[in-house]
């Protein structure tokens, strides 16, 4: 039986500090940021200090765990995901949720077949 296609970004199995550390921080998501953010994706900081998608080949911040902001009708959303090109109420930026741990174990799917020497090796997205 074949794996299921079933996306779900990072997920958190355990931490090579042999207990699950408090390493969720808050960080800015730029209002009208034009990328969707979802649980799960790896995140950097920007240029400009909030943080965007995390690219192949590119340093890591931490993997995204939620977001809150006010809409443009000032109305308090929290949410699992960020929505690309949000405006949000007063042009302020949106928090985000970010899941640091340096020492964090994740499980992540692959886009296609891996070999069976891959299976907990260091993963370049």
């Amino acid at each position: 039986m074949a794996n299921p296609d079933a996306p779900f970004g990072f997920r958190k199995v355990n931490s090579l500090a042999g207990y699950q550390p408090t390493t969720l921080q808050t960080f800015g998501i730029k209002s009208g940021y034009a990328t969707a953010l979802y649980i799960g994706h790896a995140v950097k900081i920007l240029a400009d200090g909030t943080i965007g998608i995390a690219a192949a080949g590119g340093a890591v911040l931490g993997i995204l765990k939620g977001v809150s902001y006010r809409t443009s009708t000032g109305e308090e959303a929290k949410a699992l995901y960020w929505p690309a090109s949000t405006t949000t109420f007063g042009s302020v930026d949106a928090t985000a949720l970010v899941d640091c741990d340096m020492d964090g174990l994740w499980e992540v799917q692959s886009e296609g077949a891996i070999a069976a020497a891959d299976i907990g090796q260091l993963v370049d997205i």
